[in-house]
């Protein structure tokens, strides 16, 4: 369901930018309906192998990775917003940038790779080690 989610927002995000000979960003808004079902169906397609991983598996270094993956995709999901925004505000890299061919894979490469490597600092922060030094050092 991911792909055609996609590719139809893909579709008509082309055909609405030359009907109107400007871009049209509207099918590609975090609050369109199909990039839901896009994000949903790419989350499900890193959660799933995690799930699958008991069964036998013919490519278990791919396996390894997805699941590996699959495990920062919700710090991945919280950041990206930002990583994007400051992509577009400071280095002016968006998808109206160039042309859309190539500024969508290589922005999604990019966003993507950036906020994993948030995502993967942000889960080696301890988190409840933090919050207990600080009840401590607050306590009178």
């Amino acid at each position: 369901m991911a792909v055609p989610a996609l590719v139809l927002s893909a579709i008509l995000t082309i055909v609405g930018s030359v009907l109107t000979e400007k871009y049209v960003y509207v099918f590609m808004l975090e609050t369109n309906p199909l990039i839901l079902l896009a994000s949903d169906g790419i989350f499900a397609f890193f959660r799933g192998p995690a799930d699958r991983a008991r069964q036998e598996d013919r490519h278990p270094q791919l396996t390894k990775r997805i699941i590996w993956i699959g495990e920062y995709t919700f710090g991945i999901y919280l950041i990206h917003f930002a990583v994007r925004d400051c992509l577009a505000q400071y280095l002016h890299l968006d998808v109206a940038s160039y042309p859309a061919i190539l500024s969508v894979p290589i922005n999604t490469l990019l966003i993507f790779v950036i906020s994993l490597a948030f995502a993967v600092l942000m889960k080696k922060i301890p988190v409840s080690k933090i919050v207990s030094i600080m009840r401590i050092r607050s306590t009178p």
